[in-house]
């Protein structure tokens, strides 16, 4: 990722993995053919504009933010079992690469469950 984000060039990547610079070059190309896929398996729902997986529906902020509370991809994954690896994996990505836009969403979230229980504190909120 460095490499692809310019942050490191392949050569030095060769370098400091000790593989050739051309082993390096390939990975890259295969990662960028996983962040197309991952960027196909994402929808955005109506108005809300909320991105989410084709498969399940559920939304990449949900992932992200239970991933941070679980601690663990393994976790994340007895969580969700509806979702496959490659789901997750799709998710995690795309909050990678769209940080901004997944930070908002659980910010606002987060802003609407403290309001919440602010209002009805003898009531369990999630």
């Amino acid at each position: 990722m460095a490499v692809d984000a310019n942050e490191l060039s392949a050569e030095k990547a060769g370098e400091l993995l000790q593989v050739p610079s051309a082993e390096i070059d390939a990975r890259l190309q295969v990662f960028r053919r996983l962040e197309a896929v991952a960027e196909q398996q994402i929808t955005r729902d109506g108005e809300s504009q909320i991105a989410r997986l084709q498969s399940g529906g559920v939304a990449i902020w949900e992932i992200v933010r239970e991933l941070r509370k679980l601690g663990s991809v393994e976790r994340l994954e007895s969580s969700f079992p509806s979702l496959s690896r490659g789901d997750i994996a799709a998710a995690l990505r795309y909050a990678q690469n769209h940080p901004e836009e997944i930070e908002s969403q659980i910010r606002r979230y987060e802003d609407s469950l403290t309001f919440r229980r602010s209002m009805y504190p003898n009531v369990v909120h999630q």
